[in-house]
Parts: C-alpha cells; sequence; structure tokens
C-alpha cells in the first residue's frame, strides 16, 4: 500500500511536541511489511523542515515567505493561532490552497489518504478528486469545535460522509459521532493511540521522591484549554507548603502562567521547564509524585497514558475521555474541571498519604500492561483498516465498471 498522511500539525523540528501522536503512528506505519510507500504533507513553517523520521518522505506545503509561516507547528496548532486573531488569519485561505495542491500532487503517488485534524476538509476533497479513499482521524478539538461552530459542523458533516473510515482516539468520541451521524455509524471505528516503550521502561526504573513535599507535574501546552492556572491556584491552596509543580511545555500562556504563580506567593514553588524530548518527559514523570492534569476540554490524553505507563497516579479534570482511562480512587483521583480547591485537596491527601499514591500509580501501571497498548499494535490496527478501506474501493470500482 502507498499511503499519504494529511496533517497540520507535525514535529518538523528535532524536540518538537506539536503532532508527536501523528509523528509516532507514521514511524511504526513505516515499520509493516505491507506500506510500500509513505509519505508525509505538512503546512510549511518559519523554519525549513528537520526530516528526523525515517521510511517515510516529509512533504512541506508553503503558502507564505517562511518568515510569516506561523500558523502551525506551535503550541496548541492552527486552532491556537486563529484564536489569537490579527494578521494570521489572513493567511489562512493560502494555507488550505498549498496544502490541497501538495495533497493532490501526494494522492496522485498513494492509494490512500489518511487525514488528521483540520486537514481532513482538505483530504477529503482531495480523494473525492482523485478517487482515492480518505481515513480520518478525530482527536476531540476538532468535534468540540464543530458543536461550537456551523462552519465547522458543516466541515465534519462532509469529511465524515466523505470518509472512507472516520476514527476516534476514544469511545466516548466515537460514541458521540455515532450519536451526530447515525447513518454512517459502521465507518466509525475506535482505535486508541499507543504509549511509547521509553514511558514503559522509566516505570521499571521508578523510584519515590526524595523527601521534601509532592512533587507534581503537569506535561501539555501552555494554551487555555489546558487551563494549568488551576494547578498553580491548587499549589497555593495546599496545607503542604512544601507541595511543588512542575510545568513541560510551552506556549502563549507562560508569560500569564509565571505571573499568576507570582502574584499567589508560589513562584519558587512552580517550575517552568519549556518543552522537553520525550525521554526526558519520561524521566521526569518517573520522578515525580503525580501527574496533574486540570484541563476544560480533552480527547484520549496520552499524557495520562503516559504516566501510567510510568507508575505514575493521574489527578484530572473528570472529563469522558480521560475518565475512560482513571478509575478514580483507584489508579487516580477525578475532580471537577477547573475547581482548584478540590484539586489542592488531593494534593493534600498525596502528602499526608504517599503510600496510597504509590499504591495508585502501580495499579494503573499494571492496567495499562494488561491492555498492552503499544504503537506497533495501533499501527497494525490502522494498517487493517486501511486494507479493508482500499478493499470496498476496489469492489465498487469493479461494480461500476
Amino acid at each position: 500500500m502507498r499511503v499519504a498522511v494529511v496533517t497540520t500539525s507535525f514535529p518538523v523540528q528535532e524536540g518538537s511536541s506539536s503532532g508527536v501522536f501523528v509523528a509516532r503512528l507514521v514511524e511504526h506505519l513505516a515499520l509493516r511489511d505491507e506500506i510500500a510507500r509513505l509519505e508525509v504533507v505538512v503546512p510549511g513553517g518559519e523554519r525549513p523542515p528537520v526530516d528526523v523520521g525515517v521510511g517515510y518522505r516529509l512533504t512541506e506545503a508553503r503558502y507564505a515567505p517562511r518568515r510569516l509561516q506561523v500558523l502551525a507547528h506551535r503550541p496548541g496548532g492552527l486552532p491556537v493561532a486563529l484564536a489569537a486573531r490579527g494578521w494570521p488569519v489572513a493567511l489562512v485561505p493560502a494555507l488550505l490552497a498549498g496544502l490541497t495542491v501538495c495533497s493532490l500532487r501526494a494522492a496522485s503517488r498513494a492509494d490512500l489518504l489518511h487525514a488528521n485534524w483540520t486537514a481532513s476538509a482538505v483530504a477529503a476533497i482531495v480523494g473525492s478528486l482523485g478517487r482515492r479513499p480518505v481515513v480520518t482521524t478525530l482527536r476531540g478539538d476538532d468535534v468540540a469545535r464543530a458543536e461550537r461552530s456551523r462552519l465547522d459542523r458543516l466541515a465534519l458533516q462532509r469529511v465524515v460522509r466523505w470518509s472512507a473510515a472516520v476514527v476516534t482516539v476514544s469511545r466516548s468520541l466515537r460514541d458521540r459521532m455515532v450519536d451526530r451521524y447515525p447513518d454512517q455509524a459502521s465507518k466509525i471505528v475506535f482505535i486508541p493511540n499507543g504509549v511509547a516503550e521509553i514511558f514503559y521502561r522509566a516505570g521499571e526504573r521508578r523510584v519515590d521522591p526524595t523527601p521534601g513535599g509532592p512533587r507534581l507535574i503537569a506535561v501539555g501546552s501552555l494554551i487555555r484549554r489546558k487551563n494549568f492556572e488551576a494547578a498553580i491556584e491548587a499549589i497555593a491552596r495546599c496545607r503542604d507548603p512544601r507541595t511543588s509543580l512542575e510545568l513541560i511545555g510551552s506556549g502563549p500562556c507562560e508569560t500569564r502562567l509565571r505571573e499568576r504563580a507570582g502574584r499567589l506567593g508560589v513562584g519558587d514553588r512552580v517550575r517552568f521547564l519549556g518543552t522537553k524530548r520525550p525521554e526526558e518527559v519520561a524521566e521526569r514523570l518517573a520522578a515525580a509524585t503525580a501527574l496533574v492534569l486540570p484541563s476544560l476540554a480533552e480527547g484520549r490524553p496520552n499524557v495520562v497514558l503516559e504516566a501510567m505507563a510510568a507508575g505514575l497516579p493521574v489527578v484530572a479534570s473528570d472529563l469522558p475521555g480521560v475518565r475512560e482511562l482513571v478509575e478514580s480512587d483507584r489508579t487516580g483521583w477525578l475532580v471537577p474541571p477547573g475547581d482548584a480547591t478540590a484539586l489542592a485537596a488531593r494534593m493534600d491527601e498525596l502528602a499526608q498519604d504517599p503510600v496510597r499514591g504509590r499504591m495508585a500509580g502501580d495499579r494503573g501501571r499494571r492496567l495499562l500492561l494488561a491492555r498492552g497498548l503499544r504503537w506497533p499494535d495501533t499501527a497494525r490496527r490502522y494498517a487493517e483498516l486501511y486494507r479493508e478501506a482500499l478493499g470496498r474501493r476496489a469492489t465498487a470500482s469493479r461494480l461500476e465498471g
């Protein structure tokens, strides 16, 4: 099979976390014997891409002079860039045009298109024009936008109807899609993301954090949806003044978060570590007391899976995609989204009873090992889905002939 992956987020620079889950899937698809050719089409960035992958071709869709290509590959991706408004919004038509042209070229060299995020609408059109089946992966943000915007809702409707298969990364997201498009239910499937081996290995080396109070860790883009303000407020409300927080990630909210920590008097207990390589993230997780995820909205957050693989209990917002992963009071604790007081109470429990936290982390790790969530398995399921989509297209072509 020859496959073209179209995505608006992809780690085009060494150490980037933009679209890292798409990259993990691509890397493992490239290892499969049935994939003869693999091409990834991404929007241009402010710097030339560094092709750090093996086994696939990276095609950059240029849409403006290099220094003006600011819509993709930043924390939060295209939705955050558009929410900021300003002059970059004027570049959207050029970005879509550039992505369409490059996708058409890639489709001429491929048997099937695999679309992610905003690129799904482009791939659906290109697939129809080039008579190529399209597999679309929905990760949560795209569906949430469709619930708020009529234009996004119309686009998602077309994407679902024009796709040969629609993949959701959580069961709850699949249920929402089936409820919305019952006539398309047979093509909507759930395939979970995998977990990189480095996180399982980190769990094998896990040691109890050094004395000095709970060391909490949060990982993600510093954007509004992640709501790291709640984590900082919770640190300020903790009864144990030794409780600290490490924030791994970068994004447009960093300055505001630093100022917030300073105003609350916890600037010395909240550390901003910036973007880290996956290996470094794994080591930080293995040395922490618990993962904190105070998000207001999520699909099926991979950082929760990675923390569980590393043996960490999880304190997170009670959201459908998170609820699939965290069993409250057994592998972690769920709190109402945006409730800093409840978050602080859970942090205090970890300080008062560290053994309970370690037991929750051990349970989560054993559960994840039992489920066997690994990227090779995810890639295998996608390859099977590609084969099914191509088989249906071949059958339809014979009937038409």
